[in-house]
């Protein structure tokens, strides 16, 4: 299954909290760098060793050979393992670096969803032309991270979900894979959480996605702390 995390505006710590949950993920797993803007995670991890992750495995690896169809599980082996005991699948570190394989998305994504484990797929900020968005509407869950701190916040996060509903449909389970979760001090959380859902709830479209809960704005890297859900 593919677990996509999100933004709905600016940077609120979208890659902080794919690094978290990789981390306390039980299961298999494997983070994907899938930020067409440009991952920076080859410069934030390290190999077990303590040494640098080589950038000649990386996604752009897998959508090459995903040109001619890759076997179930294939996904692995393009991986690398981390001191933070879980795989990742790097990035290029800039949007250019994405370019070549903008029309091969839909084979990643293909990939990601026949990996037996759960891919963690670190989408940035996602907006409607997104190049990655592929993976997203192959998604069990796509979880859209928002301040949601003022009233503009408020509107752009009801109006992200709009159309990422839309856009996403019922996903592969039959239900929307739409989810939101709110970034917030931990002292002002619930009521964000709380104003949120009132947002949502005051359209049609947007009435039906939950609210899953709060992530604390202090996490930090590579240091996390809690989180309520």
């Amino acid at each position: 299954m593919i677990l996509t995390i999100c933004s709905d505006k600016g940077s609120p710590g979208v890659t902080t909290a794919a690094v978290a949950l990789s981390v306390m993920w039980s299961s298999e797993r494997v983070l994907l760098e899938a930020d067409p803007s440009g991952g920076d995670l080859s410069l934030r991890l390290r190999t077990p060793r303590g040494e640098n992750l080589p950038l000649d495995r990386s996604v752009t690896s897998v959508a090459a050979d995903a040109r001619e169809g890759l076997p179930p599980g294939a996904l692995a082996r393009y991986a690398q393992q981390t001191s933070l005991g879980f795989p990742v699948l790097l990035g290029p570190m800039s949007a250019e670096g994405f370019e070549p394989m903008a029309r091969l998305w839909p084979q990643v994504a293909a990939a990601a969803q026949a990996w037996p484990g759960t891919v963690i797929a670190d989408l940035g900020r996602l907006q409607l032309r997104h190049a990655s968005s592929p993976v997203a509407a192959a998604s069990t869950t796509v979880l859209l991270l928002t301040r949601a701190g003022t009233g503009e916040d408020l509107f752009h996060v009801r109006q992200r979900a709009h159309e990422l509903a839309g856009r996403l449909g019922q996903g592969p389970h039959g239900r929307s894979p739409l989810v939101v979760a709110v970034v917030a001090p931990s002292r002002t959380a619930r009521a964000r959480v709380a104003q949120v859902q009132q947002a949502l709830a005051a359209q049609a479209t947007t009435s039906t996605v939950p609210v899953a809960g709060f992530a604390c704005d202090h996490l930090t890297w590579p240091h996390f702390g809690g989180r309520s859900a």
